[in-house]
């Protein structure tokens, strides 16, 4: 992958080449085009120094057409919070929402975004058409210097950045490895009265630090051009950040092309930080062609995996399918259906209706269907049994369903067996009690009798309900 960061200053045209191969990006070609006059097609320039054909090209909103908002809102409910942002943004921002480029990007404690206007995006573009550029991309300087930033001091989190153009100086804040705030101030390298320029610089340091305490400072661009802000920055006792070389290209020359090579990176990067504002009705067709190939990509591999999963699903049910025929021939056979009309059925569906008649049988629904004895009637009999209320007391009751209806004896009756454990004051209330069981008929089943015995702790009595 290859991608060109490309920087109108003035009346020159800075870009670079950088590739990517194994996600290790380098630094192929650095060079500036003049453009003194409009017409020049600066593009086809850049394409004939190029080793490599196929790249797309990026460029940069500037600083001061820029806008960083922050919202802090306690919603953890992400549908909440995208409901009311609209609300939070429109009055932060000088323009309707409805004329805006609204791109979020990471944000540690806040939600921060980056806002430009659609005219402002326009001007951008028709910038530079005149000398034609159309970049696929359009990400912004203040990404492109963090960027940079991060690539020559990636050790560093909290610093300044201080880009130097012809005719404005950009200042971002770097805290905690994120952008912090930025300003832009109209005058530059071509600024005359130096002055009138400090005084701009030092109105920016200071708004922008608010108190804070930033010892680091980066300074990139047409530094050399305008020395005093790095002898500014060394009498407030803050430390530059540089070094000798990277990919062997000398710190100075890395300076002066710090915005198209942050470009660049930022295009590469492609996370949450990344900034494109080309998208929309303003998207390039070169990548309205890649987001429809995707699209299109994306839908073939969903047939493909839909397509699978049919065949993966026919072939298990199939085999799901044998498996239950095996099982119904298998029961018919244990059951004593060996009729050969079973093994004639073609299909799953014939062999269970078989099997369904085979089994149906003309049940008594009468005895079926008839309610078994319940555990809360033969408690209610011993509750209200006179003689339990005085000298007796059960420890024990079991309860045990015998004989029930079943599908080969439909016409069984109900039995339950119930054996009582109780103690008494004395043998004669115990027999009292076994007397008055003797002439119950309507709980007791007296045909299958009632068994008494006494035991060293009391007595067991057994009998069967009707």
């Amino acid at each position: 992958m290859q991608i060109v960061g490309i920087q109108i200053d003035n009346s020159k045209v800075k870009w670079v080449f950088l590739s990517k191969n194994g996600g290790k990006i380098s630094i192929e070609r650095l060079d500036t085009i003049p453009i003194d006059r409009p017409g020049v097609d600066a593009k086809t320039t850049i394409a004939s120094k190029c080793a490599k054909k196929n790249f797309e090209s990026v460029t940069g909103i500037s600083s001061e057409d820029l806008l960083i908002r922050k919202v802090k809102m306690k919603l953890k409910n992400t549908r909440a919070f995208q409901k009311t942002l609209p609300f939070q943004l429109e009055t932060r921002l000088p323009f309707p929402l409805a004329e805006m480029i609204i791109l979020p990007f990471d944000g540690k404690e806040e939600s921060c975004f980056f806002a430009l206007s659609k005219e402002k995006l326009q001007e951008h573009l028709e910038k530079y058409r005149m000398y034609g550029i159309d970049p696929e991309r359009v990400s912004s300087e203040v990404n492109a210097l963090t960027r940079f930033g991060k690539l020559i001091a990636p050790e560093k989190s909290t610093y300044l950045i201080v880009h130097v153009s012809h005719k404005s100086t950009t200042f971002v804040l770097m805290q905690s490895g994120e952008i912090g705030s930025s300003v832009s101030v109209p005058m530059g390298a071509l600024q005359e009265s130096h002055d009138q320029y400090k005084k701009q610089v030092d109105r920016a340091v200071f708004f922008l630090l608010q108190g804070l305490s930033v010892s680091d400072v980066l300074l990139t661009g047409l530094i050399d051009e305008a020395s005093f802000i790095k002898e500014m920055m060394e009498s407030e006792g803050r430390a530059l950040i540089e070094c000798e070389s990277y990919l062997g290209i000398d710190f100075k020359k890395l300076q002066q092309y710090a915005v198209p090579i942050g470009l660049g990176l930022d295009a590469f990067s492609e996370d949450v930080k990344s900034a494109q504002f080309r998208k929309g009705r303003q998207m390039h067709p070169r990548q309205k062609k890649k987001l429809k190939r995707k699209i299109f990509s994306g839908a073939l591999l969903c047939l493909l995996f839909s397509g699978i999963f049919v065949l993966f699903a026919e072939k298990k049910m199939f085999y799901q399918e044998s498996l239950l025929e095996k099982e119904i021939t298998h029961f018919a056979l244990e059951k004593g259906f060996e009729d050969r009309s079973l093994f004639e059925q073609k299909d799953l569906r014939g062999k269970l209706a078989y099997l369904k008649k085979k089994m149906q049988k003309n049940v008594d629904s009468a005895n079926f269907y008839k309610t078994p004895p319940k555990v809360s009637d033969l408690l209610v009999f011993l509750g209200s049994h006179p003689k339990l209320e005085n000298g007796i007391s059960i420890k024990r009751i079991s309860y045990n369903l015998e004989k029930y209806p079943k599908l080969k004896s439909p016409k069984e009756l109900y039995q339950v067996r119930v054996a009582l454990d109780f103690e008494a004051k004395s043998g004669a209330i115990a027999k009292e009690f076994y007397e008055a069981l003797l002439e119950e008929e309507e709980v007791i089943d007296q045909k299958s009798g009632i068994k008494w015995n006494r035991e060293q702790k009391g007595y067991h009595v057994t009998f069967y309900t009707k």
